[in-house]
């Protein structure tokens, strides 16, 4: 994937991660909502964690993702 493309999904992960603040979700599930593979989201949610604009939970069924809240120092 280029950077472009991976700059737009980055760009349409934030948005539902923050239009849907409370929910978590799979990445097989984002995957559906954005129309790519797991294969292309996967760097692209690393690179989210790795900002700390999303959380990785590990439950017995798999890994969910969710959106963190900005600390008020962050804005």
């Amino acid at each position: 994937m280029i950077e472009e493309n991976q700059l737009t999904l980055e760009l349409a992960c934030i948005q539902y991660f923050e239009g849907n603040q409370d929910a978590s979700t799979t990445i097989n599930n984002l995957s559906l909502r954005t129309g790519v593979t797991v294969d292309e989201l996967s760097p692209v949610l690393e690179q989210l964690l790795k900002l700390s604009i999303i959380e990785r939970i590990e439950t017995r069924d798999g890994e969910l993702y969710r959106y963190v809240q900005p600390r008020r120092e962050q804005i």
